[in-house]
């Protein structure tokens, strides 16, 4: 039994607990928009991190003047699906016909509308547990399909695959897009390699939270006007993955960060701003070698290539953010018990 900040009782022994990594996409992001690589090829290098979107689910008893309790940054307590306010919870709970009563917790390791894919982890973490508590299994590539449906088609929102996709299957991965479908495949180099990459890549907040979808939805609208700078992306992915499998020269992955992240800001005026392009300067002055905000972008999270003597610096440097320390991690939507 644990007791929440907020006054409610949980029986944690009652409940089916799903694990769900954040992710960090490295290179080919725009990409894996539909509205792109259906006629063109895409392609993205992400990888899940040791932070975690965590979520709790059991059928509610029926002892409550509610039907439904929902418990994230707002509490919903409602007697018909409609009243659920949270989107994802209200659509997959209609899509599934899921007819008895829910009680639903959620628990970020980051906050939301950050960049880090934190909506899409949630929407794979529930469809997980939906399944769970029927005792039904469901793999990792139809746990990706089933929220790319509940997100792209059911809800209407713009944006692309790789979220879903990364958040379900975890682990440091190609994604490639093309013709309605995805391709995961893992990252084969050695261990020491991969650790060489993670320890390379410094990781700050910058305090602020948006919503991605104006800025999706602005980017989705302009993609047939973008065919020049989006091959360029996919191409500097395809360089990055070919210097990724050589396990040589990892230094130049940070000129081939920079140089996509000019194309992303070139791509949507939304994308970046004064105060990002301050801190994206700084960095750079200080000693490292390119990066990106990660996400859609205006706000959120920050990473960049660095060599390690030069780390302290820039840590410094930007002592006015939050600096997150992160590993690489593996494993992907997970049941905690159960």
């Amino acid at each position: 039994m644990q007791k929440l900040s907020h006054g409610i009782v949980i029986h944690l022994s009652d409940m089916i607990f799903s694990r769900i990594p954040f992710r960090i996409s490295l290179f080919g992001g725009g990409t894996d928009f539909p509205e792109w690589f259906l006629k063109n090829k895409g392609l993205v290098i992400s990888t899940t991190i040791n932070k975690y979107a965590t979520l709790g689910l059991r059928y509610l008893p029926p002892f409550f003047h509610h039907k439904y309790r929902v418990v994230y940054s707002k509490i919903d307590l409602a007697n018909t699906i409609n009243q659920i306010s949270h989107p994802v919870v209200r659509a997959a709970l209609k899509f599934y016909k899921e007819k008895k009563g829910i009680e639903l917790y959620y628990y970020g390791d980051l906050p939301a509308r950050s960049g880090i894919g934190s909506s899409s982890s949630f929407t794979v973490g529930f469809i997980h547990l939906l399944h769970k508590i029927k005792n039904k299994n469901i793999s990792k590539n139809e746990l990706a399909r089933q929220a790319i449906k509940i997100e792209r088609e059911v809800l209407g929102e713009a944006g692309g695959w790789q979220d879903q996709v990364i958040a379900a299957h975890g682990g440091f991965k190609f994604i490639n897009f093309h013709e309605k479908k995805f391709i995961v495949k893992n990252v084969n180099i050695n261990k020491k390699s991969i650790e060489k990459l993670s320890k390379s890549l410094l990781m700050f907040y910058s305090g602020d939270v948006r919503s991605s979808y104006l800025i999706q939805e602005s980017f989705k609208k302009n993609i047939s006007k973008l065919n020049s700078e989006l091959k360029s992306v996919y191409e500097i992915a395809n360089e990055a993955k070919k210097i990724l499998l050589s396990e040589k020269n990892y230094f130049e992955l940070g000129k081939m960060m920079n140089e996509s992240w000019q194309i992303k800001k070139k791509l949507n005026y939304l994308v970046s701003n004064d105060k990002i392009n301050q801190i994206y300067d700084l960095a750079l002055k200080s000693g490292a070698t390119g990066g990106k905000l990660i996400g859609a972008g205006t706000a959120g999270f920050l990473i960049f290539y660095c060599p390690k003597n030069y780390q302290s610096k820039v840590i410094k440097a930007l002592d006015k953010l939050i600096h997150i320390p992160f590993d690489f991690e593996s494993e992907g939507a997970i049941t905690l018990n159960k």
